[in-house]
């Protein structure tokens, strides 16, 4: 019997979480002290948001208190047209906490709360449900606040010593997404992807800010108070994991992970840096889980395109202006023998440029693109280009013309390649279909034109 090799499909995260406390997923533990949360990503979307609410959530015998506040940058009020109980207050500015106390990834509660103090709750997706909670919202310098008082008999009784809950922080925000606390992929709806409250009666332990990794430089701060409490870091870069680092806990419980991400020059490394922090009570039970991951792109990506059907080589440049004067940005594109272009850089941080054909030398091309800032030249990129193809061969086959029964995508796919080689003939460029219905391409063409 013959033997078939199939490809296999690789997914980003798994469809579920293999174990209620898959590291994974963020941990956060609430005990004498409160807990601080932090580290909000875009939904569906890897790495942290710039966009960062923060909470923070403690309990008493009898409630559980979380209190979440959400910047508004640019002075943005909040939108909060709903004003009725129960209403579609998601619509509006709105914090959405999840809860799963039996850490089910099954069964679990839907508190929502918008900025005008109008709030909703729900069993899983059912809006049916009402059990006694409160909820206030306020305006705080620079943003809103909403404030969550949840009875633990609404939520089926208080939890013991060591209890483990599923829990998410989300928030709709009107100007900036939806954003969440445990990585999501489609919706906020995805029990099996929540993070992990812990109750502890000894230890405490949270993440009070992340801008040190949005930044790349500063320091991260967490929380951890409570008797015997160990900590470690672990940093990666690429993909490659480097030495582990154990972490000193303080007295105060106040920990401060420096962050340098390397630079080169003026500017952070290109390159996907991540950090993973752990913090142990001492019999080894984890107290909080955090990672973070940071793509940092280069101040300025060159891309070109050789020889387009207007008979021109088009460049195009791709700006991160984070850390530069954007008014006074420009690039400015140049090949060898041909009169630069400066061009400033619009709103999107895009720009490009054309240079006809009778500016580019022939054989190899060596494009160069230079971020200027004002008169400054701060950054440089360049991509060579290849001589030209001397042969451009597309294999087909006859299904494009007479068909095949039960193979419509094979015969959709050679159509393909003779419209390709119609297209790149049409265009000036090389192509040889080697299609009955077409004839290959055998005429001499000069060494200019394009590949």
């Amino acid at each position: 019997m013959p033997r078939t090799l199939l490809p296999l499909l690789a997914l980003a995260a798994p469809v579920f979480a293999a174990d209620p406390v898959d590291p994974a997923y963020p941990l956060i533990t609430v005990g004498p002290a409160a807990a601080p949360l932090a580290g909000f990503g875009q939904l569906g979307r890897p790495g942290l948001a710039e966009l960062q609410p923060t909470a923070r959530i403690e309990r008493t015998a009898a409630e559980l208190l979380v209190a979440v506040t959400v910047p508004l940058p640019g002075g943005r009020k909040p939108v909060a047209e709903q004003r009725e109980h129960d209403g579609p207050v998601w619509e509006d500015d709105c914090v959405e906490l999840f809860l799963d106390p039996g850490h089910t990834q099954d069964d679990y509660f839907q508190l929502l709360g918008n900025a005008a103090g109008s709030s909703a709750e729900g069993r899983r997706r059912d809006m049916a449900w009402n059990a006694p909670w409160e909820y206030r919202a306020e305006t705080v310098p620079g943003g809103w606040q909403a404030t969550f008082r949840i009875p633990f008999g609404s939520l089926g009784g208080p939890p013991t010593d060591g209890a483990l809950w599923g829990l998410n922080v989300c928030v709709d925000n009107r100007g900036g997404g939806n954003l969440t606390w445990s990585p999501l992929t489609s919706n906020f709806h995805e029990p099996t992807r929540f993070g992990h409250l812990r109750f502890s009666a000894q230890a405490s332990a949270g993440v009070a800010s992340v801008a040190a990794l949005l930044h790349g430089t500063g320091e991260l701060r967490l929380t951890a108070k409570g008797d015997g409490l160990s900590a470690q870091l672990q940093r990666e870069l690429n993909g490659a994991a480097q030495p582990d680092q154990a972490l000193p806990v303080p007295a105060t419980g106040e920990l401060a992970v420096p962050i340098d991400v390397p630079r080169d020059g003026r500017f952070a490394k290109s390159g996907r840096y991540g950090w993973r922090v752990t913090v142990r009570e001492a019999d080894g039970t984890p107290a909080l889980r955090f990672a973070a991951e940071r793509v940092v792109k280069a101040p300025l990506t060159l891309h070109v395109r050789a020889f387009v059907a207007d008979g021109v080589l088009r460049t195009e440049a791709e700006v991160e202006p984070a850390g530069l004067q954007a008014g006074k940005l420009a690039v400015r594109f140049s090949l060898q023998g041909a009169a630069p272009r400066d061009v400033p850089v619009a709103h999107n941080a895009q720009t490009k440029a054309d240079f006809p054909k009778a500016d580019v030398p022939q054989g190899r091309v060596t494009v160069r693109a230079e971020l200027l800032e004002g008169a400054d030249s701060v950054y440089q990129a360049e991509q060579t280009l290849d001589r030209p193809l001397d042969f451009f061969v597309l294999f087909s086959s006859i299904t494009s013309v007479v068909g095949l029964t039960g193979a419509s995508n094979y015969v959709a796919a050679n159509s393909f390649l003779d419209a390709l080689a119609r297209f790149r003939r049409a265009c000036g460029r090389r192509s040889a279909p080697a299609s009955p219905d077409q004839q290959p391409v055998t005429r001499a063409e000069p060494r200019s034109s394009p590949p």
